[in-house]
């Protein structure tokens, strides 16, 4: 019975799990930034134009170019542990269509350590993406040390996979078998590093849901977007966030 009740609460995510990994390339030309930047005076175009300023007795025409647009980052860390297995497959599908349609992304699955799966998840096959995953096998579905996987990401991984265009999109429940001031600690850590941290917890789209878990309780001052994930809709409503990052 219990079975029967996850599958129909799973239902509706897979069914929108194909219209999300299709539409994820036009996607991902809205996330990356839309608006121009000011325009940059071109001095070596400039040499070889006629007239208009005259700068040091030569006259020269001032000739402008855009600035280069530097496309946002998304770095993406899945908590597959125990209390998110009802949610787990459908967001390893999530996460490859992220990477698969982003140039600049990177992902992370954990539960009681973290891997660094973007190179298994850029095989374009989905299923054999997720095959590929040897987390998957060795401790899915047991307990989270939330503060531990960020620790070991912070200490590892940040500095090779953040800049200043990235956003950090944590999907999690917020259950966490550490200490609750170790995960505040790594997360400051974190926020210190990039532009924005996402958090995005399934158990939003639940009735009368509040984050009393102690470690989103833990988290939650260093989040700038506290968002559902639970079906399509939710997720699709990140693009105008992220859009304006």
């Amino acid at each position: 019975m219990l079975a029967l009740v996850a599958l129909r609460r799973l239902f509706p995510l897979l069914s929108s799990l194909a219209v999300l990994v299709t539409a994820a390339p036009a996607l991902a030309l809205d996330y990356r930034t839309v608006v121009e930047a000011a325009p940059v005076f071109d001095a070596p175009s400039a040499k070889a134009k006629p007239l208009f300023v005259v700068l040091g007795g030569t006259p020269v025409e001032l000739v402008w170019r855009k600035r280069k647009v530097k496309p946002l980052r998304l770095v993406m860390l899945l908590d597959a542990s125990g209390s998110m297995s009802l949610y787990t497959g459908f967001f390893v599908r999530f996460l490859h269509g992220v990477v698969d349609a982003f140039r600049e992304a990177e992902a992370f699955v954990f539960h009681t350590r973290l891997a660094h799966v973007s190179a298994s998840l850029r095989d374009r096959d989905v299923t054999r993406a997720v095959d590929k995953l040897s987390l998957m096998a060795q401790g899915i579905g047991g307990g989270t040390r939330i503060g531990e996987s960020l620790a070991t990401f912070n200490r590892w991984h940040a500095k090779r996979v953040i800049n200043s265009r990235t956003a950090v999109m944590i999907v999690s429940d917020g259950y966490d078998t550490g200490e609750p001031e170790h995960l505040a600690r790594e997360m400051q850590r974190l926020r210190r590093r990039c532009r924005r941290i996402v958090w995005l917890n399934p158990l939003i789209g639940w009735n009368d849901y509040t984050p009393q878990a102690r470690g989103m309780q833990a988290a939650l001052p260093y989040v700038d977007l506290f968002a559902p994930a639970h079906n399509l809709e939710s997720l699709a409503a990140l693009e105008p966030y992220l859009a304006r990052i």
